[in-house]
């Protein structure tokens, strides 16, 4: 990318970004595209895929403090089951470490000045993280508050990873204490992925916190012409994981089963080697029933997006302990396909979605098994037409992604 002298510039900060396969790398450039018009974008990520050393945009490596996101990575089951093992030995020590000996920060920290300082931040730029974490989050705030830094920062928060030290005991304290410091520093803008994470953190700092969604692009692939006879494709995108309600797949597929038949096909991502009991379940039930597809554990980019766009119907059944403020790539990026979508009430983004009638929800799962009964009477087409339509509600409601 050619930089112009005229425009300020924006850096995109996210440590989370270590893989091809997951959504950061694909948000990173999403976001970066909408950054474009204004600002000359840079991106400092963890990892460094061939999509992003392909892209125009000048690319910084920092650090990845989250081993954990590695798990997915792993093919080999022993292997996996001694890293997850070293994992939790590690959780439980860092939880109690004193923080000047954790490497972590003292690894963002450094990250984080020897990009800056190639950077060169000036009056007018953005350093924009938009999935906001404990330890680079932390030490840039901290920054902020030392510093006069001149250029505007913008924290994205998610829910995922402000609580630190790999415990989920730790709480988000004292990153929330520094915002609720900052709340008056007209450079600093917070916002956060739904608007129920947003009142949240609105009512804990006291400071002004505003909504920043998924960017789409609607650019529609090329979805193969189907037939409106045939099973109904239910689909489960993503890793199948705990906080994906993948742990509930085993109850979900006997009741979509017992009462749709072979009039549905499920597809469902295997488990990752670390979650041994729940990947030979899974093997097992794919056996027993036939209109249950258990794809690869992990999926290139253009094999998810495919995975996405063969489906009459996406599935969220995503666990409400872990989603209650946060959003969704995955319902992102089915909507801008036009897909129907059916979600797990309790997660936020269902919730807000479900009440402007561009989401189904369930509660139970035999709510759900009701609900596939009577979905499974209608022609595909249905689901087609249905989809697009709540694509056109949604964009008629949430019209700007509201970065600078």
């Amino acid at each position: 990318m050619t930089i112009s002298n005229n425009k300020p510039k924006a850096l995109i900060i996210d440590p989370a970004c270590h893989s091809h396969a997951g959504h950061n790398v694909d948000s990173v450039l999403r976001y970066a595209k909408e950054l474009e018009a204004k600002y000359d974008v840079s991106l400092a990520v963890s990892g460094t895929s061939e999509k992003l050393l392909s892209s125009d945009y000048k690319v910084y490596k920092i650090s990845n403090p989250y081993p954990f996101v590695k798990l997915d990575t792993i093919t080999n089951s022993f292997v996996a089951k001694i890293y997850f093992k070293c994992l939790q030995v590690s959780r439980y020590i860092y939880t109690w470490l004193p923080r000047v000996l954790d490497h972590r920060f003292i690894s963002a920290r450094h990250k984080l000045k020897r990009v800056l300082k190639e950077f060169k931040p000036k009056d007018g730029d953005l350093l924009f993280l938009p999935s906001t974490d404990y330890y680079y989050g932390l030490e840039i705030l901290k920054l902020y508050k030392k510093t006069k830094t001149p250029a505007n920062l913008h924290l994205r928060f998610i829910g995922v990873l402000e609580n630190g030290r790999f415990s989920k005991r730790a709480s988000k304290t004292e990153i929330f204490k520094l915002i609720s410091y900052l709340k008056d520093d007209l450079k600093v803008k917070i916002s956060a992925e739904t608007e129920r994470y947003a009142t949240y953190i609105k009512n804990i700092t006291g400071a002004r916190v505003e909504v920043t969604r998924y960017p789409l692009t609607i650019r529609k692939k090329n979805e193969p012409n189907k037939a409106d006879t045939g099973p109904i494709i239910v689909s489960c995108p993503g890793a199948s994981r705990e906080d994906k309600g993948s742990f509930d797949t085993i109850p979900i597929v006997n009741s979509i089963f017992a009462t749709c038949g072979e009039k549905v096909v499920v597809n469902v991502q295997g488990f990752r080697k670390g979650d041994l009991a729940w990947e030979k379940d899974a093997m097992f039930m794919a056996k027993r029933h036939p209109s249950l597809r258990l794809l690869a554990p992990r999926v290139s980019r253009s094999d998810f997006e495919r995975y996405i766009l063969d489906a009459d119907i996406i599935l969220l059944p995503y666990n409400p302990s872990s989603y209650w403020y946060r959003g969704s790539a995955i319902f992102f990026e089915s909507i801008e396909q036009g897909k129907y979508m059916i979600g797990r009430g309790g997660n936020a983004f269902v919730d807000d979605l479900a009440d402007n009638n561009i989401i189904d929800r369930f509660y139970k799962i035999d709510q759900l098994g009701a609900m596939m009964e009577s979905l499974s009477l209608k022609p595909k087409s249905y689901f087609k037409e249905e989809g697009e339509a709540r694509l056109e509600r949604f964009l008629s409601m949430y019209d700007s992604v509201n970065i600078g």
